[in-house]
């Protein structure tokens, strides 16, 4: 049944099945994507135990109660103490203060029933180590736009004997950091440098709006590494992309927008000279899915469905 008889929120739509869902991201090389649903919910907690409890609770109650509900699929995913990712860096420096986020995510009331609620993307990304592993790391820190050792923003661009491109670093934090020391390092402001304007971290935020600027495209993300399982072809990972916004045009314009993340398939220049590093082949989506978070209500929409009253 329907979860609602409201209008529906632009770009609350399936990923497309057939074509690339993003201009620059394909689906990985499977069979069939899978995953998206019309309900999707995401548990947390501080052990892998206590979310699987969770989740098998769900289905038990589902059920139990005879709800009309199916399972489409599960998937799991985990955060390194140490916060960094697949690729080796400091994964989620440069998200936004938790006293900013409220101005990024809050939907407006367009429809009126999603006013004061969010909108959830939910990406699972097929990670290429193969392909990251064989760069060097120069060319790793041009194409993330980072030290991989510190986390610092790459501040300049030289050139070697050979007119390879090598990065310079911005100094580590101190080990007292101010707030504006650690601002600083997090949101690496804009550069004349070409090639520093193509890396990851500059693409993702060409603007450094403040999250309350329609123009910014500011959103909240979260990312959640996983590992399916290591095989004679090497291991099966990737990372389960989870944002919100207060529109999701703010991820489709970021995702189609050339010098944002329309033309390269992660980050680097989309046409890279000689002795500039390659912008990689290094992600494809595995399965994913756009939904609508309405704020709290009695009863909230699709409430029914669990056979609330």
């Amino acid at each position: 049944p329907p979860l609602t008889s409201s209008p529906r929120p632009e770009f609350l739509a399936y990923l497309p099945s057939r074509g690339d869902p993003f201009p620059a991201v394909p689906w990985a090389n499977r069979a069939a994507p899978g995953g998206e649903a019309d309900l999707a919910l995401q548990l947390t907690g501080a052990t892998v135990a206590a979310v699987n409890r969770a989740a098998v609770e769900v289905w038990k109650l589902i059920e139990h109660e005879g709800l009309p509900l199916g399972t489409a699929a599960s998937f799991e995913g985990f955060g390194r103490p140490d916060g960094r990712g697949w690729l080796e860096f400091h994964d989620g420096v440069a998200n936004m203060a938790s006293s900013q986020r409220i101005h990024a995510i809050a939907a407006p009331g367009d429809p009126k029933w999603m006013g004061g609620g969010t909108y959830m993307a939910f990406l699972r990304l097929r990670v290429d180590l193969g392909v990251w592993r064989a760069l060097d790391r120069g060319d790793q820190e041009l194409i993330v736009g980072r030290d991989k050792l510190t986390g610092s923003p790459l501040v300049a661009v030289r050139r070697d004997a050979r007119g390879r491109a090598r990065p310079v670093a911005g100094p580590p934090l101190p080990q007292r950091p101010t707030r504006e020391q650690r601002a600083a390092r997090a949101d690496p402001p804009q550069t004349s440098d070409p090639l520093l304007e193509s890396s990851h971290v500059h693409r993702a935020n060409q603007n450094r709006a403040s999250p309350q600027a329609p123009a910014g495209l500011r959103l909240f993300r979260q990312g959640y590494d996983f590992l399916d399982s290591i095989g004679p072809d090497g291991p099966e990972l990737g990372l389960n992309f989870v944002s919100f916004q207060s529109d999701l045009g703010t991820l489709q314009h970021v995702m189609h927008l050339p010098g944002w993340l329309a033309d390269v398939n992660f980050g680097g220049p989309a046409a890279p000279e000689a002795g500039d590093p390659p912008s990689p082949r290094l992600i494809g989506l595995l399965a994913g899915g756009l939904y609508a978070v309405p704020p709290r209500g009695r009863p909230f929409p699709g409430a029914g469905l669990f056979g609330a009253r």
